[in-house]
């Protein structure tokens, strides 16, 4: 049988950040995937959540030359705990200090 997709998906977030493989079923409460200082969890679904596709579009659109971004923020919650999203290869351009100020 073969590898779950799951596995698969936090395999190739291994290799995409530089990590070290997965860390694989623990039993305990562990990132999905070995970095010297990224704590990755990895998900996984079948479909595009619509609205944060909609809205990365949108930061990338507007981005003019900067690096485009989504925060997410909840009502009532506190804003030092917003999620901030990009896409992975700008992501991994920007940790590794590669390209210029946009991720290119």
């Amino acid at each position: 049988m073969g590898d779950k997709l799951w596995k698969q998906v936090e395999r190739q977030h291994s290799k995409w950040l530089g990590g070290s493989g997965r860390t694989g079923p623990q039993g305990k409460n562990v990132p999905d995937v070995k970095h010297p200082f990224l704590a990755p969890e990895s998900k996984e679904r079948r479909t595009p959540i619509a609205s944060l596709e909609d809205a990365m579009q949108q930061a990338e659109n507007n981005a003019g030359g900067k690096v485009p971004v989504v925060i997410w923020h909840w009502a009532g919650g506190n804003y030092g705990d917003d999620i901030v999203c990009m896409r992975l290869s700008k992501f991994v351009k920007l940790i590794e200090g590669r390209g210029d100020q946009n991720g290119n």
